[in-house]
């Protein structure tokens, strides 16, 4: 699910904020899951996605997700310049809501503040 509330069906070539990818988990007791961030300084944020559709791969239904800052439109890297995207996984076991990832990318995207100041 996307943070514009999209699932696995509708979620390619949209763009959002933050994607939650879930899995069975490899002992088969239960999900496992990450969450993809993408920071609000980042190239075309909310960065449109690649998500693979359930059918992928002759229907296997394997997962593959990616944001994609040029998915609609192009970028041009220029020598001598300095880019950097920048992007934080939460790797889980079960499962989380959409409210608890919106916090957690806020923590991210939003850094407390920190003045260190000498008496």
């Amino acid at each position: 699910i996307t943070s514009e509330g999209k699932d696995r069906k509708g979620a390619d070539g949209t763009s959002a904020r933050w994607c939650i990818v879930y899995g069975d988990s490899s002992d088969g007791k239960g999900k496992t899951g990450v969450l993809f961030m993408s920071h609000p300084e980042n190239q075309s944020h909310p960065e449109p996605m690649r998500v693979w559709p359930l059918d992928a791969n002759k229907g296997r239904g394997d997962m593959f997700f990616e944001f994609c800052p040029i998915r609609h439109q192009e970028w041009k890297i220029n020598p001598q310049n300095t880019y950097a995207l920048n992007y934080r996984m939460l790797v889980f076991d079960g499962t989380i809501t959409p409210e608890e990832a919106e916090n957690h990318w806020k923590a991210f995207a939003f850094p407390p503040k920190i003045n260190i100041t000498n008496n």
